[in-house]
């Protein structure tokens, strides 16, 4: 899902179209084993990971703490919605689950965090049946893990994007 579209200043100004986003999200991606969810709040970034089949959300933060995320009660709300559009009202609430993941030694790596969380999970764990199995490294990422997804993420920016003249 796009990382603006879900961030908590996107949720606070316009929720029923974010609820509407998500929920179209999650039919238009339905046949996915995961969906992606980089979101930003109050100056860090995660990423959720959305598993349908399990009704599960994971949930990688950097710096796990006890938060009390403002996505969860839109995110559960699309989910419903997404389950009553396919004919089912049971089984419609979404269990979050914090994942075991990297924990960054500072405070301004979160956002290459998320990057190198996502990069993991699709080369690595892609046909995972429990991400909380699978992933399950709380040291942090080394400097050539982090320069290694900086450089896909240039190398991806530098031969797709156009440039403006």
């Amino acid at each position: 899902m796009c990382p603006e579209m879900i961030s908590a200043t996107m949720l606070k100004s316009d929720a029923d179209r974010i609820l509407l986003y998500m929920t179209r999200s999650m039919s238009a991606l339905s046949s996915k084993t995961f969906i992606l969810c980089p979101y930003y709040e109050k100056s860090h970034w995660m990423l959720l990971v959305l598993c349908l089949s399990k009704r599960e959300v994971y949930i990688f933060d950097s710096q796990q703490k006890k938060r009390n995320l403002m996505i969860k009660e839109p995110l559960n709300n699309a989910f419903r919605s997404y389950k009553r559009l396919g004919g089912q009202s049971k089984g419609t609430k979404l269990t979050w689950i914090p994942a075991q993941c990297a924990q960054q030694p500072g405070s301004l790596d979160c956002g290459y965090y998320v990057m190198r969380f996502m990069y993991d999970i699709i080369m690595n764990h892609g046909n995972s049946q429990d991400l909380t199995k699978d992933f399950s490294r709380t040291l942090p990422y080394s400097a050539e893990e982090i320069n290694e997804v900086k450089d896909f993420w240039a190398d991806y920016f530098m031969n797709n994007v156009e440039f403006l003249a």
